[in-house]
């Protein structure tokens, strides 16, 4: 059944859920929480899949404690790749971890502290009403009956001198390069990844379709891991590498380019798309279990272009490089628009 909100939170902030829940409800919309949503004999993560993708708003409980968990993390990707608006509450005074950075970082922060809390769930109200509304613009505090400026962004640290700040880096950098930090400013970009990220999956053939979906959900995890690193200096290294002589499907395996971590995730992806685009996996046996990897394939095109145009060697493309992934892609946007009619047109389906 469709809901406005879906409202993710940390099992140890339940009571500052409950608070957002009831505030919430007092002005008509409808809101998902966990446990109180889950049928009884219901399969818990299948709940809350379904729940993501019947909400219009999703709704962060942002803590300490929602900063380092997994399952969050994972929810609020969910949501991200399905179009869906992210407003997170943040509850204490914490900065969120690169993992999470990437996806709420959005004009929606709303800061729920100091107390009292009920001002901040009010306001809260306000915002997500606003969003339901179709509104793209900012709602404004109000405090004491003036009206106040937008729920403001994490606060940026205050940075020390300019001239100090630029020497001290001098001073490091020289450091670093004596004692053959060079390394360390080659490799920083690089994310480590687990062996599974590794592995090149099969041609596709109804059992391994099958062995694929039911995969899904750790490549998802890789796929993401992916993403959040810097993709156009990705690209500028495939471009180094291709200018010495290099053909792009030589670095798209090779363990000196990101482990060999983006050939493997692409052609898990191609692979997979293909059991969809061929008919091996019906779209709808997906049942809103598996997301469209929006900012892995939105993040990576530079890359992707990279490969595409100097797959055999420098200025020598494939032009059916991504073709299924493609397709898929196409086949997520359209399904979007018609759930919610408008909400595919964010995804750019380019190679």
């Amino acid at each position: 059944m469709a809901h406005d909100v879906f409202l993710s939170y940390s099992s140890k902030d339940r009571e500052i859920a409950e608070a957002a829940c009831a505030a919430l409800e007092a002005r008509g919309i409808t809101v998902w929480i966990a446990p109180r949503d889950i049928l009884p004999g219901g399969d818990w993560s299948v709940s809350i899949i379904h729940a993501i993708a019947d909400a219009r708003v999703f709704v962060l409980v942002f803590s300490d404690h929602a900063n380092t968990s997994q399952q969050i993390k994972r929810e609020v990707e969910r949501a991200v790749n399905r179009g869906i608006p992210v407003v997170p509450v943040r509850v204490e005074d914490v900065r969120p971890t690169e993992a999470l950075e990437y996806f709420i970082s959005t004009p929606h922060w709303l800061d729920a502290f100091p107390p009292p809390m009920e001002k901040h769930m009010a306001y809260l109200g306000e915002v997500v009403a606003g969003i339901l509304r179709g509104s793209q613009e900012p709602v404004p505090r109000r405090e004491h009956g003036a009206v106040g400026p937008a729920a403001p962004r994490l606060p940026l640290p205050t940075l020390p001198n300019r001239g100090l700040l630029l020497g001290i880096a001098a001073t490091v950098l020289i450091l670093l390069l004596a004692g053959g930090g060079w390394w360390f400013f080659i490799r920083s970009d690089e994310a480590e990844f687990p062996v599974e990220c590794l592995a090149k999956v099969s041609e596709p053939t109804p059992a391994a379709c099958l062995s694929m979906l039911q995969q899904n959900a750790a490549w998802q995890d890789c796929t993401s891991t992916f993403a959040s690193q810097d993709m156009d200096r990705a690209a500028s290294r495939a471009t180094r590498r291709i200018d010495n002589g290099a053909a792009a499907s030589e670095l798209y395996y090779d363990k000196s380019f990101y482990s060999g971590a983006y050939g493997s995730i692409s052609h898990y992806w191609e692979m997979f798309s293909e059991c969809v685009v061929e008919g091996d996996l019906k779209f709808d046996q997906l049942s809103g279990s598996v997301p469209f990897p929006q900012v892995f394939w939105t993040r990576t095109h530079p890359l992707r272009q990279t490969f595409l145009s100097n797959w055999s060697g420098k200025n020598a493309p494939l032009p059916d490089f991504m073709e299924n992934f493609q397709k898929l892609c196409l086949r997520y946007k359209q399904e979007r628009n018609l759930v919610r009619p408008g909400s595919g047109d964010a995804l750019d389906c380019s190679l």
